[in-house]
């Protein structure tokens, strides 16, 4: 049964539906429009490598550049498996390295680049590069951040990751109401989970 869901049909460019379904908040009584955003999660993924293919295509980058070339921060607990890790493999899930989403899960409200680098510093790959697939939230996040930083040296990683992906990809695909900014997703109708 469908709790909360924001639909948009379309067709060479023409919107054919736009609909809200259920209310914003378990329990709550605000209805869903077209216009509710919901958390992005996982959508960061796919939107984060297109970030990546754009600016290989572009020059910024290569997919076999070193992501500690890119982010000199970047390190995990295993040397060798460091320095294996090239901008392509942040994106693989292909790396050895696992999961450990419940430490991401648990401490949400206090992520941040460091937050999240720090974590990465204390993982060691499982399996050997290629053997299994994997995914790993925080290498995926280590590359958005990498490409944000060769975009822009001067802010900081979240701000350079977020500005890049709103300027290279969001923007140019229409997606104007999309932010990585909670605070400006709470200020709009938002759906939360």
């Amino acid at each position: 049964r469908v709790r909360r869901i924001a639909l948009v049909v379309t067709a060479s460019e023409e919107v054919l539906m736009a609909r809200g379904f259920g209310t914003r908040s378990h329990g709550g009584a605000e209805e869903v429009t077209a216009g509710t955003r919901f958390m992005i999660g996982s959508t960061t993924k796919a939107l984060t490598t297109l970030l990546a293919a754009k600016l290989v295509d572009e020059g910024d980058v290569r997919w076999d550049q070193p992501l500690s070339e890119l982010l000199p921060e970047f390190r995990l607990a295993d040397e060798d498996a460091t320095a294996a890790i090239t901008l392509e493999r942040s994106f693989c899930a292909c790396t050895g390295l696992p999961r450990r989403d419940l430490e991401f899960l648990f401490e949400i409200a206090n992520a941040s680049p460091e937050t999240t680098l720090a974590q990465l510093a204390t993982v060691s790959p499982t399996t050997a590069m290629g053997e299994t697939f994997q995914y790993s939230n925080f290498l995926v996040a280590a590359g958005g951040y990498a490409l944000g930083r060769a975009k822009d040296r001067r802010r900081d990683l979240d701000a350079a990751y977020g500005r890049a992906l709103d300027r290279e990809i969001l923007r140019p695909l229409g997606m104007r109401s999309t932010t990585l900014d909670s605070r400006r997703a709470r200020r709009a109708e938002h759906a939360l989970p």
